[in-house]
């Protein structure tokens, strides 16, 4: 793959672990609102989800904090492993 399609692909995977959490959080009857709503989703999803996915929720947290990073400053941040590592986790 290219550079911009890995991170692409590590965008995509990202957004579809936020979407997983965003329905979560309505299921739960709450929404995130305002500023750092992807940082709330994580939080929202630390503490519902529990210590047993601590692992998951750590690269969850990574992830996003890359993702703002790819779409804010430049593209080719995202190396093989680290997309493997993603798409995998996601699954």
């Amino acid at each position: 793959m290219l550079p911009d399609e890995l991170d692409w692909a590590y965008t995509i995977t990202y957004n579809a672990m936020l979407q997983a959490g965003r329905a979560l959080m309505f299921h739960k009857g709450y929404r995130p609102r305002g500023k750092d709503q992807h940082r709330t989703v994580v939080r929202f999803c630390e503490l519902t989800l529990g210590p047993s996915y601590r692992q998951q929720l750590a690269l969850f947290d990574q992830m996003r904090r890359k993702r703002h990073r790819l779409i804010s400053e430049a593209i080719g941040l995202v190396s093989r492993q680290e997309g493997a590592v993603a798409t995998c986790a996601s699954g």
